[in-house]
């Protein structure tokens, strides 16, 4: 047999895909749990969320006091106690930072709880989204504090391993009121349309402008994977893979309508992880979107470790999809 057909690199601008604005469907309610620091680094998180605009959404907002001791436990001493009145200060700080954010919410008429926890930081929230049945664990990380430390190393990989929620990890700042421009990362293996039926539910509605951007690495083995059942496959032309991939991004974006977003298709080639981070560049583009995993024989073109790549490695922000799959 000779070489199936790889696909073809695109020139030029990106196709555009029709738009159907002011499509509107049935979305259930969308839990948050942003984790509260007493630094700087919850801040900026407050206005991607706003920003993203989820429907009918509540929030939780959780600050988790950890022990200061090396085995994690909170002995019981006196009121007078050293230990005592380091945490009483601590749960002090603690809530005066959960009502400068919960005030953010007020504001924009999204109500919002407050609560103290005490514990093992990353294990807490991931509890506590368990327990209230969170949709969304939020946070930013930063190279200094709190999150600094919760979202890189052994911690990062055991929420993102671990956490049964999607996870918002916001890097930088963003202006309040923006509307956003997102790239949406496919690998079009059936956990990547769990995610896409999972965003379309959660229906975020202040994404102006959403990517479908599928990375096209194919390696004979796979073209031959993915022509498996078709009799002439000599005949099918140097751009059947392109062509193929153009019609399940553009089977994306018809999903995705509830977002009421203008939508363009890219397909390029390269490593995963490069050819991302390259779009998100050219494109200015202010969040990634993309699945915790792939399955199938699309499961390496992207997450898995490519998604806690995203989280730890890349400047921009993330928003990593966990659907109910395979359940």
């Amino acid at each position: 047999m000779g070489k199936y057909p790889q696909a073809k690199k695109v020139a030029g601008p990106a196709r555009r895909l029709p738009n159907r604005p002011n499509f509107h469907l049935y979305t259930e309610d969308v839990r948050i749990l942003l984790g509260i620091d007493t630094g700087d680094a919850f801040p900026p998180a407050i206005p991607m969320i706003l920003n993203l605009k989820f429907p009918d959404a509540e929030l939780d907002l959780v600050h988790v006091i950890e022990s200061v001791l090396p085995d994690g436990s909170f002995p019981q001493v006196g009121e007078s106690h050293p230990l005592a009145l380091m945490y009483k200060e601590k749960e002090r700080v603690a809530l005066a930072a959960l009502d400068l954010a919960a005030s953010k919410f007020a504001e924009a008429k999204i109500p919002a709880r407050t609560l103290v926890k005490h514990g093992d930081a990353p294990l807490k929230l991931i509890q506590h989204a368990d327990q209230e049945g969170c949709d969304l664990i939020v946070a930013r990380t930063t190279s200094k504090g709190y999150f600094g430390s919760l979202f890189f190393g052994s911690v990062a990989k055991g929420l993102l391993n671990g956490a049964h929620q999607s996870l918002l990890i916001v890097k930088g700042e963003i202006p309040a009121d923006k509307k956003l421009k997102v790239v949406f990362a496919s690998d079009h293996s059936p956990y990547c349309d769990a995610c896409v039926d999972l965003l379309a539910e959660m229906a975020p509605q202040g994404i102006e402008h959403l990517i479908v951007l599928t990375v096209n690495e194919l390696s004979d083995e796979v073209a031959k994977l993915m022509t498996e059942g078709i009799e002439d496959r000599k005949n099918l032309g140097a751009n059947w893979v392109e062509e193929q991939l153009e019609a399940r991004n553009q089977a994306i974006c018809e999903k995705l309508v509830p977002l009421n977003a203008r939508f363009e298709s890219r397909i390029v080639e390269g490593h995963t992880n490069k050819a991302i981070r390259k779009v998100m560049d050219e494109t200015g583009a202010d969040l990634l979107i993309m699945g915790a995993q792939g399955h199938g024989f699309f499961a390496r073109l992207t997450l898995g470790s490519k998604s806690f790549h995203q989280v730890v490695s890349e400047p921009h922000s993330v928003l990593v999809l966990r659907p109910e799959f395979g359940s």
